[in-house]
Parts: structure tokens; sequence; C-alpha cells
């Protein structure tokens, strides 16, 4: 390597690392929330409402009768993290929280038990500081919206959960992930 490719090479990666932190803000909010909740056991689903933070009950809450769910202590740091996301990367988007179950309980359980899910999924933001009045929705949604099977065993995991919708501000929509078609093969001669 010439003293010139070097004094280069040392140019480059001077500017790149300059220019690295601003390349961090380019990120969309989605891209942001991803990165802050790889590895923590939640879904995201992005749709045309917005961006949905999926929490399987299963893991969240303790084993205790369904009429009075409390979140688990071990579970503390996910909910934590998604308090954080919230406080710091949708300041100005308001939420919808809705539980949802299987359905193994009666229609009036299902919806009675979701809701309460709902409600202390509320409780705990709240009480960990997200503002109250971003929360402009808590339903108990029962299993009017199964995400699996609810004959099998897996698929009804699955299906109890809680959701957090981030609605976007009015006037801007959600993002959304655009999936490209994949060209057929064509043989060419």
């Amino acid at each position: 390597m010439h003293r010139t490719d070097f004094i280069k090479s040392i140019i480059i990666l001077l500017c790149v690392g300059m220019c690295y932190p601003f390349a961090a803000h380019a990120l969309t909010f989605s891209e942001k929330i991803t990165n802050v909740l790889y590895g923590s056991g939640v879904n995201l689903v992005q749709d045309y409402r917005g961006v949905s933070i999926s929490i399987p009950t299963d893991e969240m809450f303790m084993r205790v009768p369904a009429e009075d769910p409390r979140i688990d202590p071990h579970y503390f740091y996910v909910m934590d993290t998604i308090v954080n996301v919230i406080q710091n990367y949708s300041r100005e988007r308001q939420l919808e929280i809705t539980g949802h179950t299987d359905d193994l309980w009666t229609s009036v359980e299902e919806k009675l038990v979701s809701q309460r899910y709902a409600e202390a999924v509320s409780e705990y933001l709240v009480s960990r500081g997200v503002d109250g009045r971003r929360i402009i929705k808590v339903l108990g949604q029962g299993s009017g919206e199964p995400v699996g099977n609810n004959r099998q065993f897996g698929g009804r995991i699955l299906n109890r959960r809680v959701e957090i919708l981030i609605v976007p501000p009015r006037g801007e929509e959600a993002e959304m992930v655009e999936e490209k078609e994949e060209e057929p093969f064509r043989y060419e001669k």
C-alpha cells in the first residue's frame, strides 16, 4: 500500500466515523423500536394502524386467578423496556391497549379476562411514568382476533397476548414495510 493510499483510507475512515452518529437518526420509528426491543420476547406487528407491540400473557402474568392479573416481577425488565420505547421514541403518539385470549373460556369470561389483562398493562405503564392521557383505548377483545390456531396448544399460547398499538400522530401515516416481490427465475441463453 502506498503512502497516499494509506492516507486516503484514513480520511475515509474518519469521515465514516464522523457521519455514523447522524446515520443513526435516519432510522424509521419502527426500526428504532425494533432495535430496542430485539431479544425481549415481544413481537412487533406493523400495519396500516401503526406499530403494535404484542406481549405474550403466559410469560408476563403470574399464575394467579385470571380475575386479578398481576405482572410477574421477572417481567418488569421487559415492561420497563417497553416504557422506554414509549417515552423516548413515541412521545407524540397515542396508545391503544388490547387484551386477547384463546377460546377455552366462555365468551363473557374471554372479554372479562382480556379486559383485565389490558387494564393491568395500562396501569403498569402509567405507574412507570407514561401519561395516562395518551392511552386512548383499553379494550378486552376476547378470542375475536386470533393469530394462532386455537385447536393447537402452540396456537392458543400465541392468542393469549396483550397488544400495545402505537398510533401515529394525526396527519402522519403509519410506516409500512415494503415487501418486494421476487422476480421469477428466467433462463436466458
